[in-house]
């Protein structure tokens, strides 16, 4: 923590501590939780007009949580890691008493009466909920565009997207509104939105923060995880909700090694780097920045090799069809009365759901057996594989993924993103970190993906990588925001 001196309160304002920070301050009495709170809202305020990274703040609620908090710390008595931290919820995620509106007119008026296990087990460890942030409908997209709550916008440029489904969540931490924000994680809704706005993005294993929100508890693609701006924090956040719940039928036992800190040496690890997933198009200044950031590993003592993962397109066909299927299966019903009101972009995904035949959507399990045959054999002799988050900067507001597809003019395949795999292969986990800055002046990010189960390695490697103290700055010197003109183009 920097200050004048060594029992001093930081020199610059709360709302920029991590949260390791905030409970080291609480924990020497050098402010209180109400204090923190207090400057996380004066921010929100300044933030969400033009970037609407909330579509609802408590401020009551979480003043009410805040003063319990205080009272816990000058007790000595807090109740965990994360005691009197501002975090925020993803308007996906139920909380109780608190709107849940899944981003779509049709809940508008929704109220859950019980939290999701993720918001339960923050509330446990003492974390303070101070709202919902904004994302697509029913988390559908890989931008954040709501027909309730609006676009979220990027914090380096409002003519950007933000990236999606989790959009809200990362401007929230990217903007100084909190220290830590919940993410859903379907496609890669947690890692993009990461990547775009130049923070932290972790997606764990299948099953390791239980889900259990969705109609269907068997989808194989949904992950919540943190959006932070250090590693730690992250960190912090998947001990504080990680375990088995049965409410999730597909949670993972307790992670024993969860209980370590998280290692700083990557001595004799072995990387593999893949610039592409073997098949997409990926900016030059994107891969180079990943390349440079793995460099990094590489002078630090791990053992760097480029890898073929030989993997193809149709990968990303059997994911969206997959996709699809799922969420046409969990909403499809609303489309028959409301279609007027639901987000054209869902719209097209119950289309595409709606075209499959069964023996089409069995294929798509056939190559998901064959991808993951491929990326196995990589994991026999590297510990973690690391390529580009996205394969290109934060794309303009107006745009999503069906924007993106074709070939190159090295027939190389266009995609929006290069997350989708890993959720496919949902026990490996996989966390974005900012590699750099593009030629545009916007974040690109790393992905580093370990193997089975391993979040703790994949956090430890992206610690090593992830100036936090410098991105923070960043961060912090971005503002303030004005609307582009109405009715202007798209920013290219």
């Amino acid at each position: 923590m920097s200050g004048n001196e060594k029992n001093d309160r930081p020199s610059y304002p709360l709302n920029w501590l991590s949260a390791a920070e905030q409970v080291e301050g609480y924990g020497r009495g050098l402010f209180s939780p109400c204090e923190v709170l207090e400057a996380s809202l004066a921010r929100i305020e300044d933030v969400n007009p033009v970037l609407n990274a909330f579509c609802l703040v408590d401020a009551e609620g979480a003043r009410k949580a805040a003063e319990a908090s205080a009272e816990r710390w000058r007790a000595g008595r807090p109740l965990g890691g994360l005691d009197g931290v501002p975090v925020a919820i993803k308007d996906l995620t139920p909380t109780a008493g608190l709107r849940t509106a899944f981003g779509s007119r049709l809940f508008r008026d929704h109220v859950p009466s019980e939290d999701a296990v993720v918001v339960e087990r923050l509330k446990t460890a003492g974390a303070v909920v101070v709202g919902k942030t904004t994302t697509s409908e029913f988390a559908n997209a890989s931008v954040t565009d709501s027909p309730l709550t609006g676009v979220t916008r990027n914090p380096w440029n409002p003519g950007r997207t933000s990236g999606g489904s989790s959009g809200g969540s990362a401007v929230a931490v990217a903007t100084g509104c909190v220290a830590l924000a919940e993410g859903s994680d379907m496609g890669g809704s947690v890692r993009i939105p990461a990547s775009f706005c130049g923070v932290v993005g972790l997606k764990p294993a299948l099953g390791r923060i239980p889900f259990g929100i969705l109609p269907n508890l068997y989808d194989p693609l949904a992950h919540h995880g943190p959006i932070a701006r250090t590693t730690a924090d992250a960190f912090a956040f998947l001990c504080a909700t990680s375990g088995p719940d049965d409410r999730d039928p597909l949670s993972l036992p307790a992670d024993p090694d969860l209980a370590l800190p998280m290692a700083g040496d990557p001595r004799g690890l072995r990387i593999g780097f893949s610039p592409d997933l073997g098949f997409q198009s990926v900016e030059d200044d994107v891969a180079e920045n990943a390349l440079s950031t793995a460099r990094d590993l590489e002078r630090q003592g791990a053992l760097l090799t480029e890898v073929d993962l030989a993997l193809t397109p149709e990968l990303y066909d059997a994911g969206y069809k997959m996709f699809a299927v799922n969420i046409h299966e969990c909403y499809g019903r609303f489309e028959r009365d409301h279609a007027a009101e639901l987000d054209p972009t869902l719209l097209q995904f119950f289309d595409l759901a709606r075209s499959l035949s069964a023996a089409e959507l069995a294929h798509t399990q056939i190559v998901l057996s064959d991808g993951w045959r491929k990326i196995a054999r990589i994991y026999e002799t590297c510990d973690a594989l690391l390529l580009p988050t996205m394969p290109r900067t934060a794309t303009p507001v107006g745009r999503t993924e069906f924007d993106y597809s074709g070939t190159d003019d090295r027939g190389r395949a266009i995609f929006f993103d290069m997350t989708l795999p890993f959720n496919l292969f949902g026990r490996l986990p996989a966390v974005s970190v900012p590699s750099g800055l593009g030629r545009d002046g916007l974040p690109t990010g790393l992905q580093i993906v370990a193997g089975r189960h391993r979040e703790r390695l994949a956090l430890s490697i992206a610690t090593t990588v992830h100036d936090s103290a410098a991105w923070t700055g960043r961060l912090s010197r971005l503002g303030p925001w004005t609307l582009p003109p109405a009715g202007g183009k798209l920013d290219d």
